[in-house]
């Protein structure tokens, strides 16, 4: 049975509870005043003490409804209760204020559920998502067009670094320190960045000294991952210039072209060809889902590369991966050795090593194809066209081709290599004038042209005849440098055991000449052909087509009556003057060349031979090339060099009303050959 308390004891514990309220309001009020202090929408009230108090207010008036109703019951204390209840009525009153008052202060402090974050933007982990990402994005890219820079970032909503880059950069032309973006970009400076207009004096003027150059930011050394040490983060001008013409990676691209011997603009037009300087994946119709779509861009970033190699080591295909578009999985684990495949200046490395390596293996122009790997030369025909737009932007930048770390030696100090860049001058004229007296004092008369271009024909006699002396391989392996030039020049300045090893190859000596001979009897004719050729370049057609006095002779020699097409009689021509027993009037036609007496068609042509085309044309070989017409062996070249008549400065066979034909050196591409034809006799 409950035990009823008694008047006074219910007094007192009313006053307990009441001096309890007053300590938890004013517990609240001091706690709300420093509130008001601070800055209120930035903090966040705690909710525990509101329903702490609201659960000690709620406690009382239990109490205290139950001190009214005890006290009626009692006797004598009406008096007393009657002025408690008053009493205590009052408080009840201050204490719905006090309520009103907090729910008020509670609303004024919570946050407003409409307004975006004010965050600052910076590359972490995870990545910062959202639409004021995206709308930041938009901006950077509206910035970019305004300068002509129309290489876009994706507006995915995502800071990246690639988003983080175009912000620097963007920043940094517009004259914002690097100090004020390095931790970051804030709501203020993506503002100033919206609204360029908002910058200070002191900004603007900086924008002013930097308009007309394309320097990237100050930090730019932090944004290019090295696979080896950083070099000086000095802005090279061919660098500027790059960025200034719509590029990126300008310093890795400098860099690593002179690494791997290569033009700078030959990288850089590889670069357009493949992704327009953009660190993206290939769009190959392989299994592998880690690719761009078909309409867009997918950027590559560590997390989705490591993807891509867990579907590819699936055996679901290879995809090409970064600026260079890196596809075969060898080049990708060789670029993953130098930090990662998907780090630009990793992929630029790998990109140009294997791109050096197709050149030196096929010459430029497979070489460039080969890179890219599909048939025929349209990748070829295509970097080249956009190597040409670079060498003009690149022009006040005084780009090399190649570049080279050091300074250009002069050129008689020089070492002869084959490259895919063919070496002329004087020097290379005199050095091959010195091999062809060297071979004639050896009873070897089949001489190479002394036309100042150091190809593959001279190279190889320059082989004979260093071996032929007595010197070591070892010694002319990697060129033919002066000091070794000279030797072949004056053998008397030749060593003890240079001489000794050329006295044990007097055999050899012997047997290169019983091979000269043997190649003069059935290569003499073909050479002097050639010769008469030779004579002939420039000739030109005078008062119509296929008119002149000169062509109208070379036609009648043959047979003709009067003006005909006479490619086949300039041939025919050329043979004649030679000495040949087989000309007679059915060399005009091109079709006819087979069969005919002391004519036979040959698998590997040389000097002087004949080459019939897939259209009625027919020529005098020269020699097997690039695209350039830099010499090469047959098995590597594109190009045929050759010497033809009835021909054009430009095209196949042209007519006299696009620039005049006449007798020409071609540069045609080997797809364009029928057959080769040797003339025995």
């Amino acid at each position: 049975m409950a035990v009823k308390k008694k008047t006074s004891e219910l007094l007192h514990e009313l006053d307990r509870m009441d001096e309890r309220e007053d300590d938890i309001l004013d517990v609240l009020l001091r706690r709300g005043a420093r509130l008001e202090e601070a800055e209120l929408r930035s903090h966040q009230v705690n909710v525990g003490d509101l329903q702490a108090l609201t659960g000690a207010l709620a406690s009382l008036e239990t109490a205290i409804g139950a001190a009214i109703a005890n006290a009626a019951k009692s006797n004598g204390a009406g008096a007393s209760v009657t002025s408690l209840a008053a009493s205590l009525r009052e408080q009840d009153a201050a204490a719905d204020k006090l309520r009103t008052q907090l729910r008020e202060r509670l609303l004024a402090l919570a946050p407003e559920p409409a307004a975006a974050p004010q965050r600052t933007f910076r590359v972490a982990e995870p990545r910062m998502i959202g639409a004021d990402v995206k709308a930041f994005q938009r901006v950077l890219n509206q910035r970019l067009d305004a300068w002509g820079i129309h290489d876009r970032i994706a507006e995915n909503g995502s800071y990246d670094p690639e988003t983080r880059k175009a912000a620097r950069m963007v920043a940094h032309r517009l004259g914002v320190a690097a100090a004020d973006y390095e931790h970051g970009f804030t709501p203020d400076l993506r503002q100033l960045i919206r609204t360029p207009s908002r910058r200070t004096p002191e900004q603007i003027r900086r924008a002013r000294r930097l308009r007309g150059r394309a320097h990237e930011p100050h930090h730019a050394k932090h944004e290019a991952v090295h696979a080896q040490a950083t070099p000086k983060p000095r802005r090279s001008a061919l660098a500027a210039a790059i960025h200034a013409a719509g590029g990126r990676y300008g310093e890795l691209v400098v860099r690593e072209a002179k690494r791997s011997g290569l033009s700078v603009s030959l990288v850089c037009a590889v670069l357009e060809q493949e992704t327009h300087f953009r660190n993206v994946f290939g769009h190959d119709k392989v299994r592998n889902p880690i690719k761009s779509p078909a309409k867009g861009l997918l950027e590559v970033t560590e997390e989705r590369y490591k993807k891509y190699l867990e579907h590819r080591h699936r055996g679901e295909g290879a995809q090409g991966v970064g600026p260079m578009q890196l596809t075969s999985p060898g080049l990708q684990d060789r670029a993953d050795k130098l930090g990662g495949c998907w780090k630009p200046a990793a992929n630029i490395r790998v990109g140009c090593e294997y791109l050096a390596e197709r050149i030196k293996a096929r010459g430029l122009h497979a070489g460039v194809q080969a890179y890219n790997g599909a048939p025929g030369d349209d990748y070829a025909t295509s970097v080249f066209a956009l190597q040409a737009k670079w060498k003009a932007r690149l022009a006040d930048a005084r780009d090399a081709a190649p570049a080279t770390a050091q300074p250009r030696p002069k050129p008689g100090a020089r070492t002869f290599k084959v490259r895919h860049t063919e070496l002329k001058g004087p020097d290379v004229k005199a050095f091959q004038r010195d091999l062809n007296h060297r071979l004639d004092a050896w009873g070897i008369h089949t001489d190479i042209d002394d036309d100042g271009e150091y190809g593959a024909e001279t190279a190889e006699a320059a082989r004979k005849v260093a071996y032929g002396l007595g010197v070591a391989v070892a010694d002319y392996q990697h060129g033919f440098g002066p000091e070794l030039r000279s030797l072949i020049r004056t053998p008397s300045r030749r060593t003890p055991q240079q001489l000794q090893r050329a006295r044990r190859r007097a055999e050899w000596r012997r047997k290169l000449r019983k091979q000269d001979a043997k190649a003069r009897r059935g290569g003499a004719l073909r050479l002097r052909a050639f010769a008469e050729a030779k004579k002939l370049v420039g000739t030109m057609e005078v008062g119509g087509n296929n008119r002149g006095k000169t062509v109208l002779e070379i036609i009648r020699a043959n047979g003709g009556k009067g003006p005909e097409a006479w490619c086949g009689d300039f041939v025919a021509w050329c043979y004649r003057k030679a000495g040949s027993k087989s000309v007679n009037r059915n060399w005009a036609g091109v079709a006819l060349y087979l069969p005919m007496t002391g004519l036979s068609r040959t698998r590997t042509p040389q000097k002087g031979d004949l080459v019939r085309y897939t259209f009625s044309h027919i020529g005098i070989v020269n020699h097997f090339c690039d695209a350039h017409g830099n010499e090469l062996p047959q098995s590597r070249a594109t190009h045929i060099k050759t010497i033809e008549g009835n021909t054009g400065r430009s095209g196949a066979v042209s007519d006299s009303t696009t620039g005049g034909d006449g007798v020409y050196m071609k540069i045609r591409p080997r797809n364009l050959v029928k057959d080769y034809i040797h003339v025995s006799r």
